[in-house]
């Protein structure tokens, strides 16, 4: 007989990852990033305008979440004679995270009469239209810059990733194909490929990928991520197959990439569970309890299995344990959850 909890365990993979969020971008502003921006407005004052400082300025500011002052000197480093297609990148960038695209688009226009034959302009303006849902309007874009510099690398990973999130996923492969023979590769191409791969079927050979760049740099965070999610995938994939124990490996795959994940504990104190292995799946419950005492949920299936194994007494410190919790919380749910555990026959 299946496992009730089998289900549980796929819609737990399917709501809380995604093979496309393979990083997280966080910033943070400091004292030294305030110490240095009064000096660079102080040598502002003392030495004139260049670009240089109204652009390190201009980033200082935006650090700070200051967008406002950050846009007016990046408008005053892109009127610059000696401004280039970046200034004006950099000025865009400021707009579209102000959730200005329409005031973005005319920027980029103008500048384009500036700098006509800029390819970083094109790619500039590409993420505008990617920002107005003018997707195959960016696709143009990138080509045409691409006409211009064939042989860049970023501009050639944004089209075929483009291309990708389109659904045309062989057009994108061939993009690729020829900057990964390259004796240094784009990471990000390699995390595109490995997409690619993991949704044509190929997996394993995706998941290779990453690896690769694991192995030349252990602490490589995106990659711990873009592999971490690949063997969430794939073992849910394996789980819904009925190759349970094939899923099982994958999430202690995964579990040694992110010791303690509470997500992979849990999927595979379910999957040990489905298999039969009572004092594994209640190993994983109890690390993630080791973690957070207070995970009632984790409580609740641990006196289950508990029960199930024979342990009447420690099911029933589990359960009352996980009802003064879920009282003290006041989930009515969950507490009720307990009782009937608590009383069954009732």
């Amino acid at each position: 007989m299946k496992s009730p909890f089998l289900p549980q365990f796929s819609l737990l993979l399917k709501t809380c990852f995604c093979l496309g969020a393979f990083t997280f971008v966080a910033s943070g502003y400091s004292q030294e990033s305030d110490g240095g921006l009064e000096a660079e407005l102080a040598l502002l004052e003392s030495e004139g305008e260049s670009l240089e400082r109204l652009v390190s300025i201009a980033r200082l500011h935006q650090e700070a979440g200051d967008l406002e002052s950050a846009a007016r000197y990046w408008h005053l480093a892109s009127k610059r004679d000696d401004a280039t297609p970046e200034t004006v990148g950099g000025l865009v960038a400021i707009y579209l995270m102000a959730g200005k695209a329409e005031g973005a688009a005319l920027i980029v226009k103008e500048s384009l009469g500036r700098f006509p034959d800029s390819a970083e302009l094109l790619y500039v303006q590409a993420s505008v239209y990617v920002a107005q849902k003018k997707v195959p309007a960016a696709t143009y874009a990138l080509q045409k810059a691409i006409k211009l510099e064939p042989e860049n690398p970023k501009y050639n990973y944004k089209l075929a990733e483009m291309m990708f999130l389109r659904g045309n996923v062989d057009r994108a492969e061939l993009i690729l194909e020829p900057f990964l023979e390259a004796d240094e590769v784009m990471d990000d191409m390699v995390f595109l490929n490995a997409q690619i791969l993991f949704v044509t079927e190929r997996e394993r050979q995706g998941m290779r990928q990453i690896e690769k760049i694991l192995k030349k740099d252990p602490d490589n965070l995106k990659a711990k991520e873009a592999l971490l999610a690949m063997l969430l995938q794939h073992s849910m994939k394996e789980a819904k197959a009925g190759r349970v124990s094939r899923a099982v490996r994958m999430l202690e795959d995964a579990d040694e990439i992110v010791p303690g994940e509470k997500k992979i504990l849990m999927g595979l104190a379910l999957l040990e569970d489905e298999q039969g292995n009572g004092a594994e799946a209640m190993a994983y419950c109890e690390r993630i309890l080791e973690a957070d005492p207070e995970d009632i949920k984790t409580l609740l299936l641990l006196g289950r299995m508990q029960r199930k194994e024979g342990l009447a007494d420690e099911a029933e410190v589990t359960f009352r344990e996980g009802l003064a919790l879920a009282e003290e919380k006041g989930d009515r749910e969950l507490v009720a959850a307990f009782e009937k555990s608590l009383n069954p026959f009732e």
